[in-house]
């Protein structure tokens, strides 16, 4: 190798030096890309999963405040239409909260997340039939007991609810953070390098 290089002129031998540099330089340019390209595609499905288990998120905390405002509307109802009113207004909303538990329970989850989904379940199988209970007495006229059962059981269970969507929409944030920090020390890194 070293006698063919000295068989070489001056010319030839800084012509071949520079194109090696110039190979190696693109070979870094072309890793470099392909790392950032990777953490690119990686950083956009934390993203748009995190977001979209976020929006699924938000939507079951309104339609819980939903469920709220409407037991509360038919607990107030002073005749049979609003009554009514309110009653229609929460089986759209319990049918808009399902749906919205459904697709979030749907998504993917890691053992970071699961728990916080498996929270949200507990508190709305445990609290449903006490919701259903306090429908059944206002729909038959008992205020009182309504109330009661509203107070002491479902108002509790639905409020538990909305604290474990809240908890798992805290662990999203810090995830998300998480990525976004591993993102940032990524690039200065390749920047130094």
């Amino acid at each position: 190798m070293i006698d063919f290089l000295q068989r070489l002129r001056v010319g030839k031998r800084l012509f071949a030096g520079y194109s090696l540099l110039i190979l190696l330089l693109a070979g870094i340019s072309a890793s470099t890309l392909m790392f950032f390209s990777f953490m690119k595609t990686e950083f956009d499905a934390v993203a748009l999963e995190g977001n979209a288990r976020v929006r699924y998120a938000t939507q079951v905390l309104v339609e819980n405040n939903v469920l709220i405002t409407n037991m509360q509307s038919m607990l107030m109802a002073d005749d049979t239409q609003a009554l009514e009113s309110a009653h229609q207004g929460f089986m759209a909303a319990r049918e808009r909260f399902g749906k919205a538990y459904e697709s979030l329970a749907a998504m993917p989850t890691d053992a970071e997340t699961q728990p916080h989904l498996d929270a949200v379940r507990q508190t709305r199988e445990q609290t449903a039939p006490h919701t259903q209970a306090v429908i059944a007495l206002l729909l038959e006229g008992d205020k009182e007991q309504a109330a009661l059962r509203l107070v002491e059981h479902a108002m509790p269970g639905l409020q538990s609810n909305q604290q474990a969507v809240k908890g798992l929409m805290m662990q999203e944030q810090q995830r998300l953070n998480q990525v976004i920090a591993e993102a940032e020390v990524t690039s200065r890194q390749a920047r130094t390098t």
